[in-house]
């Protein structure tokens, strides 16, 4: 019984994609998939996810850092020819708000009175003079 529930806690270890996900993701681009190429990509794609993981720790532990950043999951994937797409860096933590109903987190959009914004702003008077300014040079050589 504790082989079993320490096999569990090991394989809720790792993130795990959903075959059903990645034949979704290939009906968007439309390519059909069999059960098993879902399932072995699905395979594939955790690996990738989990190596490119454990490289971004690693480069945030040279860092002498206990959070790891957006640059340092870019950096494992160009390391690893990978072109880095994965977000942006921001300085300020994110305040993410959950849902009761589900296990689903999200950013709060912030609301922007646009005719404020628009009334608040100074719009230039003017521009200055334009000016054109020939030099002309001739050389004989």
């Amino acid at each position: 019984m504790a082989a079993a529930a320490a096999a569990d806690r090991e394989e809720r270890r790792f993130a795990e994609v959903p075959r059903e996900s990645v034949k979704l993701v290939a009906e968007s681009a439309g390519v059909e998939l069999g059960d098993d190429v879902a399932a072995l990509l699905a395979e594939d794609v955790c690996y990738r996810l989990r190596e490119a993981t454990q490289s971004s720790s690693q480069f945030m532990r040279h860092a002498k850092r206990r959070k790891l950043t957006v640059e340092d999951f870019n950096r494992a994937l160009r390391w690893s020819n990978v072109e880095a797409i994965c977000g942006y860096g921001a300085q300020d933590v994110l305040p993410f708000r959950s849902i009761k109903e589900g296990e689903l987190f999200f950013v709060e959009d912030r609301d922007v009175n646009l005719v404020e914004l628009a009334l608040a702003t100074n719009i230039p008077k003017g521009c200055a003079e334009t000016m054109v300014r020939v030099n002309v040079s001739y050389l004989d050589g």
